[in-house]
């Protein structure tokens, strides 16, 4: 997984999965109160992130059960 933040700075090419552009500003040469919105929609986009990454596990932690079981009900 590679998150870009935007910026309109130039990325090298990735050959990563999943991309995700979070599209922030920069706040280079403005002042402390841009820095610090920039921080917390980072924060923020870090929680959001780790939540679904949470949601993502348990739904392949489910799948592999569900299959698991079918593979035993078939050996049986």
């Amino acid at each position: 997984m590679v998150i870009l933040m935007g910026c309109n700075v130039g990325c090298p090419i990735t050959n990563a999965e999943i991309v995700e552009d979070w599209g922030l500003e920069d706040p280079s040469g403005k002042d402390d109160e841009a820095f610090i919105e920039t921080i917390q929609k980072i924060e923020s986009k870090i929680i959001d992130l780790k939540e679904r990454l949470k949601v993502c596990k348990a739904e392949k932690d489910l799948m592999r059960k569900i299959s698991g079981e079918h593979y035993r009900e078939i050996e049986s």
